[in-house]
């Protein structure tokens, strides 16, 4: 990796955690929506704006002659039906963690995962760190101990966070794909998934009853 590689993959993750920071706020807002709900409708939204995306980068050509290459391809196809569902339980988790409260254990998550990412890509893609990268992630393997045990108690959710982004990571690298055409594939394959829950078993007006009734015996 060059140097300007690294230094493009350093500010688009500062740029990504900045915006999961955010994120909270917005998924606050719809707390008394199912969980499934939002995951079922962001799933489907999140497939039609990056076939928008793959129009706009003129990628969309690209996007269906790697859609058709899947056929019979294993070694693209597996790692892209596991980041699909990685994704989606990652999506899940944090979804139902800030709609009930648990802001800061998701954050946690998401703090842990960097960790996770690199034990990962040592363990199995044999990835080296330089002696002052591993005293950085020393240091911050004690800052997640440390909060851990502040915490008080196993942290249950910020683990299945960091353990699923992480490993949906791994699954990426497993493929050739690029990023967008990737996450379009991914979104793709659930998509019927999120299409039939909405339309068979999703019933908003439960949870917003059960939500009214939660209101009036506070």
């Amino acid at each position: 990796m060059n140097h300007s590689s690294q230094t493009k993959g350093i500010i688009y993750t500062a740029l990504s955690y900045l915006l999961w920071g955010l994120l909270p706020l917005y998924w606050k807002v719809l707390d008394q929506t199912a969980a499934l709900d939002i995951l079922a409708h962001r799933i489907i939204w999140s497939f039609v704006f990056m076939c928008g995306v793959l129009l706009v980068l003129r990628q969309w050509k690209n996007g269906v002659k790697a859609f058709r290459s899947l056929s019979g391809n294993r070694k693209e196809f597996v790692p892209l039906i596991l980041s699909s569902v990685l994704i989606s339980i990652n999506w899940y988790v944090y979804i139902w963690a800030v709609s009930n409260g648990y802001i800061l254990e998701a954050s946690l998550g998401y703090y842990i995962n960097p960790l996770v990412s690199i034990v990962l890509g040592i363990v199995f893609l044999k990835e080296k760190l330089t002696r002052m990268q591993g005293a950085a992630v020393l240091l911050a393997a004690l800052g997640v101990l440390i909060s851990a045990f502040q915490y008080g108690s196993v942290p249950y959710i910020a683990l299945m966070l960091a353990f699923s982004f992480g490993l949906y990571g791994l699954a990426k690298k497993r493929t050739s794909l690029s990023s967008a055409i990737g996450l379009t594939l991914e979104t793709m394959m659930i998509a019927p998934v999120a299409a039939i829950y909405l339309l068979f078993f999703s019933h908003p007006e439960k949870a917003q009853a059960a939500s009214g009734s939660i209101d009036m015996m506070v």
